[in-house]
Order: C-alpha cells, then sequence, then structure tokens
C-alpha cells in the first residue's frame, strides 16, 4: 500500500474536481472557487482520470542542471 500526503489546497481540489465529475459542479464553478480557469480544471479532470489522486499532488520538476547523485558522487571524489 502507498501512503501519500495531500495539502489542504490539494484536498480541497480533489473535493471540488469530484463535485465536477459527480455533475454537482460546473467547470466555471469549480473554476471561481479554486480561482482558475475552466481550461485548468478541465486539465486537472484529465489528470484525476488517467492518474488517481496522485495527478493533483504537486510534482517536483528538476531544472536543466539537475544531475543524478552517483555523478555527483563521481565528480566530488575526482575533484
Amino acid at each position: 500500500m502507498v501512503w501519500m500526503v495531500l495539502s489542504e489546497k490539494e484536498m480541497d481540489r480533489l473535493c471540488v474536481l469530484r463535485q465536477v465529475k459527480d455533475r454537482q459542479l460546473t467547470q466555471a464553478e469549480a473554476g471561481q472557487r479554486l480561482e482558475l480557469t475552466s481550461r485548468q480544471i478541465r486539465r486537472l479532470l484529465k489528470k484525476v482520470e488517467h492518474g488517481g489522486f496522485h495527478g493533483i499532488k504537486r510534482r517536483k520538476v528538476g531544472g536543466n542542471r539537475n544531475f543524478p547523485a552517483d555523478f555527483k558522487a563521481q565528480i566530488m571524489e575526482v575533484v
């Protein structure tokens, strides 16, 4: 079993997106509640559809200067 911690903001998003999916809210209403555009709501709905609640979780993206730890260790040995 995988444990995942969601922030309060992510939990709010998940609840509102479930209401949209259950047709209790429109995409425009959900966008107003979450302060997002209806296009962003559609993107989030697609992420949740494909990845479940993992689609809501913010992913940390490394920059173009992000190297693997073993590569950094090799460089430090040389230096």
